[in-house]
């Protein structure tokens, strides 16, 4: 998936186009060239278009106002609070895995975490509002407060007993959670779980949708906004952004029939986009419902039954693995294929490189379930397809070539290294598939150059390490210290982010800060 996601891009032409554009009351509305689209792809119709449209009143045809919802979340899965943990912190599926782990078994505070179910049942109903009592004090004391206002109902989007399998979803136990004690990534798994556990108690959110159509001749321009009536449960996620939450534009008064002759018409130009390459967000999407890559509908069907590619269980360690043998790199959040991972993709057997073959297993696996085939005879055609792929890997004339090799040998088994990214820097390690020799040799920092301002690098090791840039600065790390850690001269933004820190490390649920807040 990977590998093929990388060739689309590369083989991607971008194509440019542009859009007309129509200023009125300080709102943009779009011409609409066809039904489905806005983007014009020649020139001269847009030169033309200008043309008709310039000296013409307009008028606004239609204003529809419409009540909208949008439904509370259901509970958090392991696979849907990864994506999330990656999506607003950028952890990695492994990372939020241990992080969960170590809530449940170390903390306590979080239920068992290795779950597909976004459920709970229905004998969990008074715990559930022993839970929400938890957070009477403290930052969620408001949400909890509100919740607790109105009866809680047995309500079948949160608690149904046919959609729990072994395990429930993920909620917070009826242990009172000290967050203070939490380190931060701890901090921000437990609050993401905390938010969406009290938000799927809230009320929904409501809205307004706005629609304005303006005419000129026989020619449509649109604009759409937003109007909040009630935030609901997206309150808890005040201080979170949402990313699928709409854009809340606020349009003036529009009526209809209304003339409309003060406007400015413009040009936007812009560029087809390839798509995009995976983050281990969307990747986790594509590993849960790979029923897109397949043809064969029955097969589809199968595969998005039985939880994707891997399980809740078993992605991360997927992921990490491809990882962690240099299948593919990360380059800020996005997933490349290494030169490696894309020769193994070219050299094993076309079976391996399609979810088709987990469906038609997972088909037997049902057969086998509902006794109408044996299961001796389908492990005995696994071996069978095992060794012919092995066989076959025996008797192929194409061989890997590694092309990240350097002349320096491993220490411990003079095998030539491999120059490696990871997600922390540069790494030599052995080619040798036995041997587990490495070496950093680079590492990514966060400290800023003082010459470009990017982020340096260090290269070296002990007292030979180096600060380097791009733009060429070069200096011993204990120099560039003894330089810059002493400055006297701050500024003003440097104020501003030294207060902003401080205000993180009040401690969270603290009933002496509760209370002084509370005589204010």
């Amino acid at each position: 998936m990977i590998v093929n996601r990388e060739e689309e891009i590369k083989k991607f032409v971008p194509v440019p186009f542009e859009k007309i554009l129509l200023d009125y009351k300080n709102t943009e509305f779009t011409l609409n060239y066809t039904q489905s689209e806005s983007r014009i792809f020649e020139h001269q119709t847009v030169e033309k278009l200008i043309t008709d449209l310039k000296g013409n009143k307009g008028k606004i045809t239609k204003v529809t106002r419409e009540n909208k919802k949008e439904l509370q979340p259901l509970l958090y899965d392991l696979t849907e609070l990864q994506r999330d943990a990656n999506r607003y912190y950028g952890f990695s599926a492994k990372q939020t895995l241990d992080i969960i782990q170590r809530l449940y078994e170390h903390h306590k505070y979080l239920t068992y975490p290795r779950t597909d179910s976004r459920y709970l049942t229905k004998d969990m109903f008074e715990m559930s509002k022993q839970i929400i009592k938890n957070f009477t004090t403290g930052e969620y004391s408001k949400f909890a407060a509100k919740i607790l206002s109105t009866p809680i109902t047995l309500s079948k989007r949160i608690f149904d007993d046919a959609k729990v399998t072994d395990h429930h979803g993920i909620i917070p136990t009826e242990i009172k959670p000290n967050l203070n004690i939490l380190s931060d990534n701890e901090l921000k798994i437990m609050e993401l779980v905390i938010k969406r556990f009290l938000s799927v108690f809230m009320k929904e959110e409501t809205f307004e949708k706005i629609k304005v159509e303006l005419k000129i001749k026989n020619y449509t321009f649109t604009t759409s906004g937003k109007r909040i009536i009630d935030v609901g449960w997206k309150a808890v996620y005040q201080n979170l952004k949402i990313e699928s939450d709409e854009e809340n534009a606020i349009l003036p008064d529009f009526k209809e029939n209304e003339n409309v002759d003060n406007y400015q018409l413009r040009v936007k130009k812009g560029m087809t986009e390839p798509p995009q390459r995976y983050t281990e967000a969307t990747l986790l999407t594509a590993m849960e419902h790979p029923g897109k890559f397949i043809d064969d509908k029955e097969m589809k069907a199968i595969i998005e039954e039985n939880s994707g590619i891997g399980t809740p269980a078993t992605r991360a360690d997927i992921i990490e693995k491809l990882f962690n043998v240099n299948y593919m790199e990360l380059k800020g959040k996005s997933i490349y294929p290494t030169s490696k991972g894309i020769q193994l993709v070219k050299l094993v057997p076309e079976d391996l490189k399609s979810p088709l073959l987990t469906a038609k297993w997972e088909k037997r696996l049902n057969l086998i379930k509902e006794g109408k085939e044996k299961k001796e005879v389908f492990i005995r055609d696994i071996e069978k397809s095992a060794l012919d792929l092995i066989n076959n890997v025996k008797i192929a004339e194409s061989k890997f070539k590694h092309d990240n090799m350097v002349s320096k040998k491993c220490p411990l088994c003079n095998a030539n290294l491999l120059d490696v990214a990871d997600k922390i820097g540069r790494v030599y390690k052995c080619s040798s598939p036995g041997c587990k020799y490495r070496e950093r040799i680079s590492s990514n920092t966060q400290t800023r150059c003082p010459n470009c301002h990017k982020k340096l690098t260090i290269v070296g090791s002990n007292e030979k390490r180096l600060f380097v840039c791009t733009c060429g600065y070069r200096e011993k790390v204990e120099n560039f210290y003894q330089k810059h850690a002493n400055k006297d001269n701050v500024n003003k933004k440097e104020v501003y982010n030294y207060l902003k820190n401080q205000e993180k490390d009040i401690p969270k649920n603290n009933p002496f800060l509760d209370a002084f807040n509370s005589k204010k």
